[in-house]
């Protein structure tokens, strides 16, 4: 019996959240289709299409019907398959996070949770994952969001998430 993979698209913004299960097959069938040099690029297309989805998703209720929600899932999925460092497809959470930087451009950040928790996560402790992957890329030198936020001198976070780039950003 295959377990699901969970995949969350977060905007840091404002905490919209749109969250789906995938087959750990349909995955590793993505990864077969693109290129991991390509990952890059996927990672700006799921962030583009991340913050049109949240955009068109504020304030109505029912936004994971939205096409452009569906049309970020497409894009993270790809960005996610595509991942260099990501491991074994299957019986993990995958968060693919939108930051907004203080310039204007959106990229999109991402990250995995191994720990065995059956199910959807509940949104406080999608939350506070989140709040760890934040505050690893934006303060961990080296990474490429802390490179562009720096650039940019700043970061657009929902407030709940502002005292993680309180470093100076």
């Amino acid at each position: 019996m295959a377990t699901d993979a969970f995949v969350y698209l977060v905007d840091t913004g404002n905490l919209w959240v749109a969250a789906a299960a995938i087959l750990p097959a349909q995955l590793a069938s993505l990864r077969d289709e693109v290129d991991e040099a390509r990952s890059t690029a996927l990672r700006a297309l799921a962030a583009a299409a991340m913050a049109r989805a949240s955009q068109a998703a504020q304030p109505k209720a029912g936004s994971m019907a939205l096409p452009e929600t569906l049309q970020a899932f497409a894009a993270g999925l790809r960005a996610i398959a595509a991942a260099e460092q990501s491991p074994e497809l299957d019986n993990h959470h995958w968060i693919l996070l939108l930051y907004r930087l203080i310039d204007g451009e959106v990229l999109a950040g991402f990250g995995h949770i191994d720990d065995p928790v059956p199910g959807m996560l509940e949104r406080e402790m999608l939350v506070e994952y989140v709040g760890t992957m934040v505050e690893m890329d934006v303060a961990s030198d080296g990474t490429i969001i802390n490179a562009a936020v720096r650039q940019a001198r700043g970061v657009q976070l929902a407030p709940a998430l502002r005292h993680l780039a309180a470093g100076g950003f």
